[in-house]
C-alpha cells in the first residue's frame, strides 16, 4: 500500500483505497490511514476502478479475481491460483482484460543483470543451474512450499524464455520443510539443462542462483544482491544498481494496462501454468514419500 501512495502522490495512478476482510483490519487500517478509503466488500469499488491489486491468500484467488477481471485489470500476487486447472480457466475468463502473476523476481536487479549477461555474454545454454530459497524456520507458515516459493522455477522460464520444462523429468523429494526439487529443462536450440533447486524454511535465509556453463559460472546472491562471474583465468564481481522490485512490477504493470507496453511483454499465460503444473507434479511426488 505504501507505494501504491506513493505512485499517487507522484501522479502516476489515482489511488482508490483497499479492501480488507475483518472488522479489526478495517478499523486499525482506517485509523492509521484516514485519507485512505478502505471496505471489506472489494466488488463495491469494482466499477470505479481500471485496475485491482490482489494480494489475498492464494486459495481466495481464483475466485476473487475471476470476479475483478469482470471489470478491472488485475495484478495477482503469486501463485495466481493452486492448481494449474483454476490457473488455465482464469486465463480464458479473463478476456480483453490484461491478468499479470506476482513473479517479483523477475524486476529484481540481479535477474535484469543476468539477463543481461545471458542474452550479451553467453550465447550458450547453461548446463546445469542450481538455487536455494529458503525462509528462517521461525517464519514458517502452513502453506505448500513448492507453491510459497515459486519464483525459482518461473525465473528459469524469464530467464531462457520459450523452452519447456519436461515434465517427466521431474523429481522430487521432501525432507522436513524443505522441497528438493530435480527437473530437465529444454531450450528450444534443443539442448537441456539440469535443474536442482532447494525450497522452504531452513536454518537460514537463503536467495542463490547459479549457472554452470563449460567454463564459466554465475553465482548470483540476490540478499547480498551481487553476482560472481567465474572463469579459469579471472573473477568478475557485479553489483546491480538497487532498485525496489515491487515498484518496478506495479510501474510495469500500469505500462501494460495504459498500452506503454506492448501486449506481447505480458508474462506469458503459459509459462504461468508452466509453473504450477511443475509444482503439482512436485507435490504430488514427495507426498507419496510421506
Amino acid at each position: 500500500m505504501k507505494i501504491l501512495k506513493e505512485l499517487h502522490e507522484a501522479h502516476k495512478i489515482i489511488f482508490w483505497g483497499g479492501a480488507v476482510a475483518s472488522t479489526k483490519s478495517l478499523h486499525i487500517l482506517q485509523e492509521r490511514h484516514p485519507d485512505i478509503r478502505f471496505t471489506q466488500d472489494y466488488q463495491e469499488m469494482l466499477d470505479e476502478v481500471d485496475a485491482v491489486c490482489i494480494a489475498t491468500p492464494a486459495k481466495t484467488h481464483h475466485d476473487i479475481a475471476g470476479k475483478c477481471l469482470k471489470k478491472a485489470h488485475a495484478l495477482v500476487e503469486k501463485p495466481v491460483c493452486t492448481s494449474s486447472d483454476d490457473t488455465s480457466s482464469l486465463y480464458r475468463a479473463s478476456g480483453k482484460k490484461i491478468l499479470m502473476p506476482g513473479h517479483i523476481f523477475r524486476f529484481h536487479p540481479v535477474s535484469e543483470e543476468l539477463q543481461k549477461l545471458i542474452s550479451q555474454e553467453l550465447p550458450n545454454t547453461p548446463q546445469s543451474i542450481t538455487g536455494s530459497f529458503i525462509n528462517p524456520i521461525e517464519e514458517r507458515t502452513e502453506r505448500e512450499p513448492i507453491l510459497e516459493f515459486i519464483h525459482w522455477i518461473d525465473l528459469i522460464m524469464h530467464l531462457f524464455p520459450l523452452g519447456e520444462i519436461m515434465i517427466d523429468s521431474i523429481k522430487a523429494e521432501k525432507v522436513q520443510d524443505v522441497v528438493h526439487l530435480n527437473f530437465t529443462y529444454q531450450h528450444t536450440s534443443g539442448s537441456k539443462t539440469e535443474c536442482k533447486l532447494n525450497l522452504g524454511w531452513g536454518h537460514e535465509k537463503t536467495r542463490d542462483y547459479t549457472l554452470h556453463y563449460t567454463d564459466t559460472e554465475i553465482q548470483a546472491d540476490y540478499i547480498t544482491e551481487k553476482i560472481v562471474i567465474s572463469r579459469p583465468d579471472e573473477e568478475q564481481v557485479l553489483y546491480p544498481k538497487k532498485e525496489d522490485a515491487l515498484t518496478k512490477e506495479i510501474l510495469f504493470f500500469i505500462d501494460l494496462i495504459t498500452g506503454q507496453q506492448p501486449p506481447e511483454a505480458d508474462i506469458s499465460s503459459e509459462s504461468v501454468i508452466s509453473t504450477i503444473v511443475v509444482a503439482e507434479k512436485a507435490k504430488e511426488q514427495y507426498e507419496k514419500q510421506q
